[in-house]
């Protein structure tokens, strides 16, 4: 990062970020800059968090109030670097003012198909209290059309499957879902598990089986066939079915990874299979995980970008907003979401992660880039790091200020730190997610849980071996454990649901 005097005497922040200049102008006394040097930053959070300072500073509209990274809002004034602004030559002006529109609408008032009759069920979901998952039909959409109202009621999963005390039927009460990651051989092989996973689950997710490794194991040969089976299982059982995933770093098969090494295409790469998976399922699948865990401030970019990414190192960044602009295209009606884990606890890394997923977030929407809905995957961990409710609570907050819903989509509780007792690490975890739900159900913009998982029978135990457990000791991070019997976490998911 460099400073240039320029002839108008303003101060030009200048650096790199990929092959792409980063620029900011700052006019004003050297006191009030914080200045971010790349080259001698050790701390990989230390150059982010000045960077966001500078932003949120100094930049402050002539005769009117600071508008920083955090004012991007829908419809709120930004000020915005010019295509044409080169600190050498535009001594004049650094920077242009203009209105953003509403994400995912045109500028100049005009009306798109999106805007009218195919952006239903979508805005119905994001409405929230609108559209009750897991909730009867009657009383829920006063003043809707009876086609309107029929059309929302195909991805809202009544509540007559679960017992008035499942955590769906609870979920339910406060106008949420609440549901599991499970794989389709479950279905057919244990029965037993199934019917826990009707009744308290009003929403799934394939565990793995939208991956694409799966669904794409060869250029152009497909195989949706445990999805086909996990959709038809939700809508047997009245349930919502999750998209997970469309782009990510990992779970790719062999062949795309050399492709976008060699020669790659993004129409053939990844427009083609957005538009393959997105439209096989319609209506059936409403909510879809477009981007997958795009940031990684560990490894070293400024903005905290995964760099080492696949698709960062064939695309640039770009390929985040092409791939919800192509997910909209192909399904009007979807609720397009960005998921990403690790920002949850406390702590340094914590922090970085919280302060690049805002960026990201805040420049998609300043982009007009159609993304409705974050996914926070609340992967927790018992007797380890800390959780501060006032830090996840101010995350919710920024995140809800930028008119974005929310959904908790992978909560689990790892306990392979605590003791060799069981009944002591279940009461570690119950009170541990007791506690992160509690600030989670207190956001607004909340629409539901999913866990992954429901039962600690078939729990995922990532490879990394610092995450397993001791041995001889089995983890159990989920709300039922390996016989199907409920645990304290269980109950302190039922008594955030009720309480909260």
């Amino acid at each position: 990062m460099q400073v240039h005097h320029g002839p108008d005497a303003g101060r030009h922040l200048v650096g790199r970020a990929g092959d792409r200049s980063l620029v900011l102008i700052i006019r004003g006394e050297p006191s009030a800059l914080y200045l971010a040097r790349r080259s001698a930053r050790t701390d990989p959070t230390q150059g982010l968090c000045r960077l966001s300072r500078v932003a949120r500073g100094q930049d402050a509209r002539p005769g009117g109030t600071a508008q920083g990274l955090g004012a991007l809002r829908k419809g709120a004034s930004q000020r915005r670097l010019s295509s044409k602004a080169c600190p050498a030559c535009r001594p004049t002006t650094a920077f242009e003012w203009r209105w953003l529109p509403a994400a995912g609408r045109p500028t100049g008032g005009a009306q798109t198909k999106d805007t009218l009759v195919t952006g239903f069920l979508r805005r119905q979901f994001l409405a929230g209290a609108g559209l009750s998952i897991g909730a009867g039909v009657s009383g829920r959409f006063a003043g809707v059309s009876p086609v309107g109202a029929a059309r929302a009621n195909s991805i809202a999963p009544s509540s007559a499957t679960g017992g008035k005390d499942s955590l769906r039927d609870l979920a339910a009460h406060r106008g949420l879902f609440y549901g599991c990651a499970m794989k389709s051989g479950q279905i057919t092989e244990d029965p037993a598990f199934t019917a826990a996973v009707v009744a308290d689950c009003s929403a799934i997710v394939p565990e793995y089986e939208l991956k694409r490794v799966i669904t794409e194991p060869s250029p152009g040969r497909f195989d949706f066939s445990g999805a086909d089976r996990l959709s038809r299982f939700a809508q047997e059982h009245n349930m919502l079915m999750r998209g997970h995933t469309l782009v990510w770093h990992l779970a790719n098969p062999a062949w795309l990874e050399a492709a976008l090494t060699e020669a790659p295409s993004m129409k053939t790469h990844m427009f083609d299979y957005i538009d393959t998976a997105m439209r096989r399922y319609g209506n059936r699948v409403p909510v879809w995980d477009v981007v997958n865990e795009a940031v990684a401030p560990e490894e070293g970019d400024f903005l905290g970008r995964r760099i080492g990414s696949p698709w960062f190192k064939a695309f640039g960044d770009s390929y985040i907003d092409d791939a919800f602009h192509q997910a909209r295209a192909a399904a009007p009606d979807a609720v397009l979401a960005y998921n990403d884990y690790g920002v949850e606890m406390s702590g340094s890394w914590y922090g970085a992660r919280r302060r690049a997923m805002l960026l990201l977030l805040e420049g998609l929407l300043a982009r007009n880039v159609p993304i409705d809905m974050v996914g926070i995957q609340g992967h927790l961990i018992a007797f380890d790091k800390a959780f501060d409710e006032d830090v996840f609570a101010g995350f919710l907050a920024d995140i809800a200020g930028m008119g974005l819903k929310i959904t908790i989509t992978e909560f689990d509780i790892t306990d392979r730190k605590g003791p060799a007792d069981p009944a002591t690490r279940d009461a570690e975890v119950a009170a541990l997610g007791r506690r992160f739900l509690d600030v989670a159900l207190d956001c607004k913009a909340l629409v539901g849980v999913l866990s992954w998982g429901l039962s600690d029978r078939y729990f995922w135990v990532p490879e990394d071996p610092e995450q397993q457990p001791p041995k001889g000791q089995t983890l159990r991070p989920l709300p039922l454990d390996e016989n199907l019997a409920k645990k304290p976490l269980w109950d302190a998911i039922a008594g955030a649901l009720r309480e909260s």
